[in-house]
């Protein structure tokens, strides 16, 4: 399972971030130990879509955080839990 967390030496990472249009399938991945969100979604159509096996936990900030017309979707189940500013925000769905 490919995973974002941070680098020994560096002590913070960043989840997936994704902007402008762009857009993203993800399955079996873990965001864990994020310097800021899990998951970061912006702009009018970015879209990132969560299929099954996907654990986002113990972020510095929002697990999952889609914001300015971007949005998330869970479309299997997802493991969140642990991230700091909560584990949803903005338009997300699907997502406990």
């Amino acid at each position: 399972m490919p995973t974002t967390a941070p680098s020994p030496a560096e002590r913070r990472g960043g989840g997936q971030f994704l902007s402008q249009g762009s857009t993203a399938s993800l399955t079996a991945a873990s965001l864990s130990g994020n310097a800021g969100q899990g998951v970061l979604a912006t702009d009018s159509g970015t879209a990132a879509a969560l299929n099954s096996g996907n654990a986002v936990t113990n972020t510095l900030g929002i697990g999952l955080n889609a914001q300015n017309g971007a949005s998330i979707s869970c479309n299997g189940p997802a493991t969140l839990g642990g991230n700091t500013g909560g584990n949803v925000f903005g338009s997300v769905s699907g997502c406990q």
